[in-house]
């Protein structure tokens, strides 16, 4: 690897997240930066000046914002150290930590670079001592704790690529995710769950979901030994623990909640596919106790907001609705999502919409736009219970069955819903008319307002429309073929009214 800049040109390399010079590193379309070790090599010998430039954090979607609690990042800077010092009389000039806060325990990182660069034979291990040894003789089973975490994220988050269970994701990650250049991975969408196999559905279980009860275990094993010497800490150091306890809860909960939403999701088909109405019941069973962890996150954040360093305000202040100033090039601040629990409530609300979606599957009806003249008839699955029943939302119920008929007095948007007692099954909506027509147009446009009630209502008009509008491309795209043949505008007017 070399560059063909001038070797009087300094050079700043840089790394990102917690990722190292060697192994993995999935990040922006690179598998490794192992090319940035081998940079440093050939350039030092060029006689050029360089300096090392590694983050201590991402934010954004990654690390500290979600939030998480990653020793990993302190043991990776330590690995990169000792990689480059055998270089550093070649050229090395320096030792530069990008950093984006201290909350959450991202000030160990900061802290322990700094105390490694100065001194080379203080290891990653021995500055965690420093943290730990004023906590008193339970400080040794803290920092066995922090050792054991950063080297069990070396192997599952990087070596074993798990990390993407963790981390976030919003709109810009999922669609990054699908170019070359994707800042980092993400989770399998829930999405692709609505349509896989039974063997499908085995194999994520016996790989992607043992992976995550592996790690909910695991930081939760971490979690109870914090609390079992927890009133043994001394009081002078009770704000450090407290701060490595809450990070610790916090890894629990976030490997819990994308634990239950997939094995919620995963049950969910499998139920439609076996006709299994159990097995959808606990399906339903899971995504709800996965809410109860996000409820639990948030009183972790909670509780360590109050232990801040800096204002709220400075580090929490705005969201993604409601922008604030400040100095980055992002409309909120670096712990704006974390505040929110916007990477958790996401996560919640996008596995909730794909249930919703495998469910509106069990009830058909045979059309959700329909004439009041024309009676609606609704086909219940099997897998409904046998004791719901549909409301029509005319002030009308009837038992459920295999198919039931219901004819509307009235226009209007009615919802439509399949209960047990006090539980709604499956919600949707029908749109009853007086008459429905069919006219040729060239061009039709509605706006978002008048549409996105009645899709929010009724979703599976979206697929209908959808193909109405398909429809239409093709035959403008026929007209435009056939104009092309055609010179004469008469031709082309004649063809396009249903002439010849």
């Amino acid at each position: 690897v070399h560059t063909l800049l001038p070797p009087y040109v300094n050079l700043q390399i840089h790394t990102v997240m917690f990722y190292g010079l060697h192994g993995p590193a999935p990040a922006y379309g690179h598998e490794t930066f192992e090319d940035r070790f081998a940079l440093f090599e050939s350039e030092l010998k060029k006689g050029r000046r360089m300096w090392y430039f590694p983050e201590s954090a991402w934010w954004l979607t990654f690390d500290n914002a979600v939030p998480l609690f990653l020793p990993i990042y302190l043991k990776m800077r330590w690995l990169d150290l000792k990689d480059l010092e055998p270089m550093i009389p070649q050229g090395i000039d320096g030792h530069l930590t990008f950093t984006s806060g201290h909350e959450w325990g991202y000030w160990i990182t900061d802290y322990c670079v700094a105390q490694m660069t100065w001194s080379n034979s203080l290891d990653w291990t021995a500055c965690l001592a420093q943290i730990t040894d004023p906590m008193g003789p339970s400080g040794a089973e803290v920092h066995n704790v922090l050792v054991e975490m950063g080297d069990y994220q070396q192997e599952t988050l990087i070596e074993r690529d798990m990390h993407r269970w963790l981390v976030g994701e919003d709109d810009l990650a999922e669609v990054g995710a699908k170019t070359p250049k994707a800042a980092h991975r993400i989770r399998v969408p829930f999405s692709d769950l609505e349509t896989w196999t039974l063997e499908q559905l085995n194999a994520f279980r016996s790989a992607e979901l043992a992976d995550m009860l592996e790690m909910e275990q695991t930081y939760g094993a971490y979690l109870e030994r914090l609390r079992a010497v927890a009133a043994t800490i001394r009081p002078r150091a009770e704000h450090l623990f407290a701060e490595i306890f809450d990070g610790t809860e916090i890894d629990y909960l976030r490997a819990r909640q994308i634990r239950l939403l997939y094995e919620g999701l995963l049950d969910a088909r499998e139920a439609l596919l076996k006709g299994d109405t159990a097995l959808l019941t606990t399906a339903r069973t899971k995504l709800g106790l996965a809410k109860e962890v996000t409820v639990d996150a948030a009183k972790v954040v909670t509780r360590r907001e109050a232990l801040y360093r800096y204002p709220l305000r400075l580090s929490s202040e705005g969201s993604r609705d409601h922008p604030v100033p400040n100095r980055t090039s992002y409309p909120f601040r670096v712990h704006s999502d974390t505040h929110v629990l916007f990477f958790w409530h996401r996560r919640d609300k996008k596995a909730q919409e794909t249930l919703d979606k495998l469910e509106h599957s069990l009830v058909t009806i045979s059309d959700v736009l329909s004439e009041r003249s024309q009676a609606v008839e609704v086909l219940v699955s099997p897998l409904v219970a046998s004791d719901s029943r549909i409301v029509f939302g005319d002030g009308t119920e009837e038992p459920s069955g295999p198919s039931v008929s219901h004819r509307y007095s009235d226009e209007g948007i009615y919802d439509l819903s399949v209960k047990k007692g006090d539980e709604t099954l499956v919600a949707t909506s029908v749109a009853v008319v007086t008459k429905r027509r069919r006219f040729r147009m060239r061009t039709l446009e509605i706006t978002k307002p008048a549409l996105e009630d009645i899709f929010a209502r009724a979703p599976e008009l979206i697929d209908r429309f959808g193909a109405v509008l398909a429809d239409r491309e093709a035959k403008l795209r026929q007209v435009a073929a056939d104009a092309a043949s055609h010179r004469d505008f008469a031709s082309r007017i004649r063809r396009f009214f249903g002439g010849k």
